[in-house]
């Protein structure tokens, strides 16, 4: 495992290579190829993944009455990291990951990684520091999506309105 990887992940920055060294036994590296499935909504599975090579979309599955849409809300880029939730509270996937292009990702289970943050109390704090950052720059970025969803959907019903008349 290259620690040099995970020092430029957002999610471990501020580790030192001994303190990044305690996670090279938790890492499983797997290979996707485009198109491959990552993890889908509605999965159990507890694992974080990083991205070491490649691009992963997050998507929703939405039913509608015509089928199903599956709207990109995210792309993720060699060196950052997806499935987060997973390690906070074991909760079915709220979307689904699947590779844009031929991928190389690096997983960790919530398992490994509670031990590692149980066992270096230190690590733990710079980490579960670093994931709120990382969270609220992200509940950021969704609550501007929504705004922008919501101005769209407003204006279609007040124009709908307007035929009423």
């Amino acid at each position: 495992m290259n620690t040099k990887i995970l020092q430029d992940c957002e999610l471990f920055q501020y580790l030192n290579s001994q303190q990044l060294d305690l996670f090279k036994n938790s890492i499983k590296e797997s290979k996707l190829k485009k198109g491959e499935v990552v993890f889908s909504q509605g999965d159990t599975d507890n694992s974080l993944f990083i991205l070491i090579d490649g691009q992963v979309s997050i998507r929703f599955i939405l039913h509608v009455n015509t089928g199903e849409i599956r709207p990109i809300i995210n792309k993720i880029d060699k060196g950052n990291f997806f499935g987060e939730f997973a390690l906070i509270d074991a909760q079915p996937r709220t979307a689904t990951a699947i590779a844009l292009e031929d991928s190389v990702l690096w997983r960790i289970t919530k398992e490994d990684f509670d031990k590692v943050l149980e066992d270096n109390k230190e690590v733990g704090y710079i980490i579960v520091k670093n994931l709120l950052k990382i969270l609220i720059q992200r509940i950021r970025q969704t609550d501007q999506q929504l705004q922008g969803a919501l101005l769209i959907g407003w204006n279609a019903y007040k124009f709908d309105k307007l035929d009423e008349k």
